[in-house]
């Protein structure tokens, strides 16, 4: 927050955003992640480097055992993977009581999360997994570029993810884009009509 009164009600879905590309191995993603809070000290012109950034989180004040052991495996899990992927170093964690209100902020490091999780999760099995998904969506889509792909992810104990094709959505995509999309490069120099 830049301004305001705390005391007021606060709105939501005024937010920052972003739209960034990155690059996990071969595959080249584009995305919008939300980005809640900037840090001016750090601000660099056009936001270009996104070291200035903080992500804002939540969670209840507990010291029972079996919620620790989910904030270990899960929270930092999620905010690690969040934030490696966009570049967002720190993440601060407003702790909450029961009546949800934060009485205790934490900066968190991005690069600190993995160890803190003492070994709940491995960085590099997030990223080979995160990996092996996108190429078997990319896979799919450009071997049926006219059908509509759907993943779910299902509810916790199990948390798979359910491929299934729904013919009743809408294919929201432009045939012009698609053809863009899923030209080979082949195709790309075929269609400028030059040879050299």
């Amino acid at each position: 927050m830049t301004g305001g009164d705390p005391d007021d009600v606060l709105e939501t879905d005024c937010q920052f955003r972003c739209v960034l590309q990155l690059h996990l191995n071969e595959m080249s993603l584009l995305f919008a992640p939300d980005m809640d809070a900037v840090d001016p000290t750090r601000h660099k012109e056009d936001f270009k480097d996104l070291d200035s950034f903080v992500r804002l989180k939540t969670q209840s004040d507990t010291t029972y055992p079996p919620h620790y052991y989910i904030y270990q495996k899960y929270f930092l899990n999620n905010w690690w993977t969040e934030n490696k992927l966009t570049g967002v170093p720190r993440l601060l964690v407003g702790k909450r009581n029961r009546d949800g209100v934060v009485h205790t902020l934490q900066m968190l490091q991005t690069d600190d999360m993995p160890g803190l999780a003492e070994g709940k999760w491995q960085p590099s099995v997030c990223i080979n997994v995160l990996d092996k998904f996108l190429n078997f969506v990319k896979r799919r889509v450009v071997a049926e570029p006219d059908v509509v792909h759907c993943f779910e992810k299902s509810a916790p104990p199990r948390r798979d993810i359910r491929h299934y094709c729904d013919p009743n959505l809408e294919d929201i995509l432009p045939n012009w884009y698609k053809q863009k999309l899923f030209n080979t490069q082949d195709e790309e120099s075929d269609c400028s009509g030059g040879s050299s």
